[in-house]
Formats: C-alpha cells, structure tokens, sequence
C-alpha cells in the first residue's frame, strides 16, 4: 500500500511540472487522479470490512468454509466488474448532469438497467451456488447480510448523485 502511495504521489507531481502550460489544468487532473486513487482504496477497505463481517456472521466447518470461500471469492470479483460499470455510469451522468441531453438520459437510463440486471442475476447464480455447501437457511442468512451491507453502500453513494438542475 505504500507502494500505491509513493507512486501517486510521483505521479500527481510528475503532472504537475509537466503541464507548466496549463496549471489549472493540472491541478483538477492530480485531484481526479488523488480521487480516484482514494476512492479503489476505500473500495478495497469495504470489501475487506465485508469479508470480517461475513467470515464472523457464519459458522462454517472447515470444509464448508473452504467450499464457501472460494464461491465467495469468485461472486466478489464478478461484483466488482459490475459495480465498475455502476461507477462508469453514475460517472458519465456527472459529467453530463448540467448539459444532459435526452439521447445521453436514455443511454444512461439502459446502461443502469443492464447493470442492475446483471446485479441480480449475479446474486442469483451466487445462491444456488451457496446452496450446495451450505442449508437453505444459512444461505438466506448470508444474502440478507450482504443486501444490507450492499444498501448502505448505495445509500452513500446515492447521497453524493446530484439530483436537481
């Protein structure tokens, strides 16, 4: 982790003595840089916090643990992809929100749709996946428990959308 921080810290003043011709430019470009940085590493912290919480809310054999977190493991880097493109978009409609046009709102409209789709069928093949090494009941526990961690993730992140004109 030091390593990631050296290297953007060279990075973000790289930048900026390179674009001696534009520093505002510069300057908004090593913040997104620093934003963006910040933001996998809070990611990564999540999903680590998620982990601790899981591996503490279940009781697993050592068997049923070996089986449920390599599934884990699988579904968490297939959530990921999916909420990369959830932040593409939410993305996209940031940069556009002032200006936004019909045809952009429409596009925006089916890229969120597809997402959320993608969202669902994945925590349904997650599921079925779970039932095989673990009961029903346990199963269901865990997606609870991941829904409702999954809700305050949006929540915060809705929080930070802007809405109006």
């Amino acid at each position: 982790m030091k390593k990631s921080f050296v290297f953007i810290f060279l990075f973000l003043i790289t930048g900026i003595l390179n674009a001696q011709q534009d520093p505002t430019q510069a300057f908004q470009d090593a913040v997104r840089i620093y934003n963006d940085a910040a933001q996998q590493l809070q990611r990564a912290n999540l999903r680590s916090q998620k982990k601790q919480i899981i591996n503490n809310s279940l009781s697993l054999s050592t068997e049923q643990a070996k089986a449920f977190w390599s599934i884990y493991d699988k579904y968490e880097v297939e959530f990921t992809k999916i909420n990369d493109s959830r932040l593409a978009i939410i993305s996209d409609y940031l940069n556009h929100y002032k200006n936004l046009s019909s045809e952009k709102a429409a596009e925006l409209i089916n890229r969120m749709m597809e997402v959320q789709r993608q969202r669902h069928e994945l925590k349904r093949n997650y599921v079925r996946e779970l039932g095989k090494i673990m009961p029903s009941k346990q199963a269901l526990r865990l997606l609870l428990l991941e829904s409702q961690m999954d809700l305050q993730v949006d929540a915060q992140i809705a929080m930070q959308i802007p809405l109006a004109d």
